[in-house]
């Protein structure tokens, strides 16, 4: 993880001791964000029973916090593949049922985009989830497909785009004259203005398994 604000290293969950080269997770204060970065098995002869398990688990019980979830699932479900099937989508498919949202599909409904490309199908297997605290504050979530035409990576780029609390709260506390005085209404823009700060998470995968 790269990041322009000091990250603080968090414990690693119950369960996923072992898996501390799939599954990352760090505090970002200046962001008032939990960022937990991902790469979940691709294949059967790893564990990925118990990597999903302990992955669900573990963020079911952080649901009530600012939790951005960003990564590389290989996985995914329905319009997320042209295969009938995608490898662990049982488990993917009980992500909105721990108290997270598919932060892509919250902005771009049934739209269809593909982040990697095996040799007959297309997959969207770069995901960005949030609890419910960032989804509030959620300004955009999308793809840069050209990274993985231009073969910079086999997978697409996802940027994430999240405002901070102190943006909400300007939003949620200006009358309708006084909104007209900040400087935009786009994250970017508001981004700027005096106390806040919109924090822009960025993720691409550099190699398969």
């Amino acid at each position: 993880m790269f990041s322009r604000h000091p990250l603080e290293p968090r414990e690693q969950p119950t369960g996923l001791a072992e898996f501390d080269y799939r599954y990352q997770a760090v505090g970002v204060p200046a962001c008032d964000l939990e960022l937990r970065a991902m790469y979940a098995p691709a294949h059967k002869v790893h564990p990925f029973d118990r990597f999903w398990t302990a992955t669900l688990d573990a963020l079911e019980r952080e649901r009530s916090l600012p939790v951005l979830v960003v990564g590389d699932f290989n996985s995914g479900i329905g319009l997320d593949s042209e295969a009938d099937r995608i490898f662990c989508q049982e488990y993917f498919k009980q992500l909105s049922h721990r108290g997270l949202v598919d932060l892509w599909r919250a902005m771009h409904g049934d739209a269809v985009e593909f982040t990697w490309r095996g040799h007959k199908n297309g997959y969207r297997l770069d995901h960005a989830f949030g609890t419910q605290a960032v989804r509030d504050r959620l300004q955009s979530c999308v793809y840069d497909h050209a990274v993985r035409e231009n073969k910079l990576s086999d997978h697409s780029l996802l940027s994430v785009d999240v405002s901070s609390r102190e943006v909400l709260a300007a939003r949620a506390s200006s009358s309708p004259a006084s909104r007209t005085s900040l400087p935009g209404s786009s994250s970017a823009e508001l981004g700027h203005s005096p106390g806040a700060m919109t924090p822009s998470i960025r993720q691409t995968s550099l190699a398969r398994e």
